[in-house]
């Protein structure tokens, strides 16, 4: 819900897709296998860090301008880390990240939501989707991913999403 509120608010100060700004290079890698470009790499560690109390958070400056406030709760296997965007995706509206990360125990992923439709994020990302989720599994030498590691989906609050998860 309160992507969606999210997504509503930048809608209200006339934030277009046209005038946001594009996250295409640093979620390229969500595309091949799930990969983290660097500057996805260091920010998901500083998040991390940021979540036990040993560092700050370091916004790459290519999407400063996108990133929103992170807020990170603090669940009793996992620190859940939610973050509005302002910015795009090869062309639709992203309204969020959420990140999964594990305290010890292999639990470790993100979702990248959309201020979209779920069939335009399907038709945008549906192919993809799959290439990156059969990359995924094709290097997966120890058996312990599947098909749902990768996928597009709705929220339980109907907000359409790009899944990776690596928990392991």
């Amino acid at each position: 819900m309160r992507s969606v509120a999210f997504a509503a608010l930048a809608f209200l100060a006339g934030i277009t897709a046209a005038d946001a700004q594009s996250l295409d290079g640093f979620l390229s890698g969500m595309l091949k296998g799930c990969e983290m470009s660097k500057d996805f790499t260091d920010f998901t560690q500083s998040l991390a860090d940021e979540a036990v109390g040993q560092g700050k958070i370091r916004v790459p400056s290519q999407v400063r301008d996108a990133i929103g406030t992170a807020r990170i709760s603090d669940g009793v296997d996992h620190y859940l880390i939610s973050i509005p965007v302002t910015a795009t995706w090869k062309g639709l509206s992203v309204s969020g990240i959420t990140f999964f990360l594990g305290k010890g125990n292999g639990i470790y992923g993100w979702q990248v939501l959309f201020a979209a439709t779920p069939a335009d994020v399907d038709k945008t990302f549906g192919a993809d989707a799959k290439r990156s989720r059969q990359i995924l599994l094709q290097h997966d030498q120890m058996e312990a991913f599947s098909a749902d590691n990768v996928k597009i989906g709705v929220t339980p609050e109907r907000v359409p999403y790009f899944l990776c998860d690596l928990s392991t």
